[in-house]
């Protein structure tokens, strides 16, 4: 069932618009569980690519990894579309995001 939550959470989000195409989403958390560095396995990674075969401009922030795949952690902001919570870390200041609508599943998928 786990495996299948990043194409649930990537519809969903394309659902939020018309088009997902060039809209800007921000994923929070790519490690594989909360408050870890680790991304091996991690379900955040198939929701990337899910959004970025749509159309979606994802970046990603995580508290724990700074860098990734050539890619490093973008600052949190309102300045997005979407932001989706992918791995809840604690400590995380999710008023940094406002006015950018949250997508919150309340656990890491």
């Amino acid at each position: 069932i786990n495996d299948l939550n990043p194409l649930k959470y990537a519809r969903m989000a394309k659902s939020y618009f018309k088009s997902i195409k060039g809209k800007r989403v921000l994923i929070l958390g790519i490690a594989y569980k909360p408050n870890i560095s680790d991304v091996r396995e991690s379900a955040s990674l198939t929701l990337i690519r899910e959004l970025r075969k749509m159309g979606a401009i994802v970046f990603w922030h995580d508290e724990f990894v700074k860098s990734w795949n050539g890619e490093f952690s973008t600052p949190i902001s309102g300045k997005f579309d979407l932001a989706i919570v992918a791995t809840p870390h604690s400590g995380v200041d999710l008023t940094k995001i406002k006015p950018t609508p949250i997508l919150n599943p309340g656990k890491s998928f």
